[in-house]
């Protein structure tokens, strides 16, 4: 039966069925006007659903985790949402134009339960435990031929540009990103064990305060912001995308995945500028210039026959407000990342991704951190050292992925007159699943 007979079988039922209820209560006349009317409304509605064009899929993922951390002198146990790869759904619609054009929408909801992000020595629950938050509200235009165009909230294009470089299965467990946000907010200890400083806004000195980046601390990566973006088709496994906004921020990247003989390649390579007024490099307190750019290239070559690969990322980030704040401040930030490993099909349950990695963050100056028990008046650099391995189980029938990771950070800074301050180690074992629907 065709959509039009169905529908006219609909109305002659509820004719039917409205009509005999008037006659067995005797309602009068006016009450099957009454009738008449209802029919009429729900045909009408029935035909704009029958009408409509744009269709709706709705996916996303729930991922949740336990935190144990360590600060060589106090140790704990969270359990919270993993900020890396956020609780979230997310909603696309699309229409086809023609053979070629397409038009959509997305519109994606993040989700915290605890906010790891934020946890810290007294606060096992973090500034946006259970809150919601819009992550992506974007159209799109969409072309075989040409390529994509999206407006509105979404991922500028050095957005995960670096972690996108991992071409495994751990790609979202073992990035920069990831040792970054297994420090949340914890503040800092020195070698004797103590607490160091305080920070313009109040309280002790934090890991994070230590580091310079758009996205999470990160050097070298973006995230989400409201934007204009064109991606291009993909061309011999290369495809480019390119992103402007705000006053002005603009951004491109080159992606590539294909194969050569036995290895599996994937590489990332970005650049970013930012020229607006404020301090769009590092989200740190300080505003004293403008003109900031950053930088990265990332890539892993995996030997498909036994599993084994190496991951590798280089990047950086030139702060112009730092530069405006006189000689004594390095507006330079700079991050590499070694990782190695072996991913393989042990089992019917999916791939077992294993890896171990060294990595390290040179910070530059931190200006709106104070450190009143020093004679320097700021943070001049600051090198931070990550030591991980971890485990990584893919179940494909339940489209889930198991994980164990373990992360220590140590390092030091010098303040503004170059006094050296070691740092305590910091140590994190997270362990947790992402449950994809």
């Amino acid at each position: 039966m065709t959509k039009a007979g169905m529908l006219a079988t609909l109305s002659i039922a509820l004719h039917i069925m409205l009509i005999s209820s008037a006659k067995s209560t005797d309602l009068g006349r006016g009450c099957c006007d009454d009738d008449e009317e209802r029919i009429a409304e729900l045909e009408a509605s029935l035909a704009r659903k029958e009408k409509r064009k744009v269709s709706l899929a709705v996916s996303g993922f729930v991922n949740e985790a336990l935190y144990f951390w360590d600060d060589c002198v106090e140790s704990n146990v969270y359990v919270g949402t993993s900020t890396r790869e956020q609780t979230r759904v997310r909603f696309v619609g699309d229409a086809e134009i023609n053979s070629d054009w397409s038009a959509g929408y997305t519109l994606e909801l993040g989700s915290f339960g605890g906010d790891s992000r934020n946890f810290s020595q007294d606060d096992a629950a973090g500034s946006r435990a259970n809150s919601i938050a819009t992550r992506k509200s974007s159209w799109f235009l969409k072309s075989k031929t040409f390529g994509k165009l999206t407006v509105g909230r979404d991922a500028s294009a050095m957005f995960h540009l670096l972690d996108d470089g991992n071409g495994t299965n751990a790609a979202t467990f073992a990035d920069p990103e990831t040792n970054m946000l297994a420090l949340g907010a914890f503040r800092v200890r020195d070698s004797n064990g103590s607490f160091i400083g305080a920070t313009s806004a109040g309280g002790f000195l934090r890991w994070i305060d230590l580091l310079n980046g758009a996205a999470n601390d990160v050097a070298g990566q973006d995230g989400l912001r409201e934007l204009v973006r064109y991606d291009s088709p993909e061309l011999a496994g290369c495809a480019v995308a390119s992103t402007w906004g705000g006053d002005d921020i603009w951004a491109i990247a080159l992606s590539y995945k294909g194969t050569i003989g036995d290895f599996d390649l994937t590489g990332r390579a970005g650049y970013s500028r930012d020229t607006d007024e404020g301090v769009r490099c590092s989200p740190k307190p300080a505003s004293l210039g403008e003109d900031c750019t950053w930088w990265g290239v990332a890539g892993t070559i995996q030997h498909s026959p036994t599993g084994l690969f190496v991951y590798g990322v280089y990047s950086g980030q030139e702060d112009g407000s730092r530069k405006a704040a006189g000689s004594a401040a390095d507006a330079s930030d700079r991050l590499w990342l070694i990782e190695g490993g072996l991913e393989k099909r042990w089992s019917d349950l999916g791939k077992t991704t294993i890896y171990g990695q060294y990595s390290q963050a040179n910070g530059g100056s931190v200006i709106g951190v104070a450190l009143p028990d020093s004679s320097g008046a700021f943070i001049q650099n600051s090198e931070v050292a990550f030591l991980g391995t971890g485990i990584v189980q893919r179940i494909d029938a339940a489209a889930m992925d198991l994980y164990l990771t373990y992360t220590h950070a140590g390092g030091d800074f010098n303040d503004s007159v170059g006094n050296s301050i070691e740092l305590e180690g910091f140590d994190v074992v997270v362990t947790g699943a992402r449950l994809k629907f």
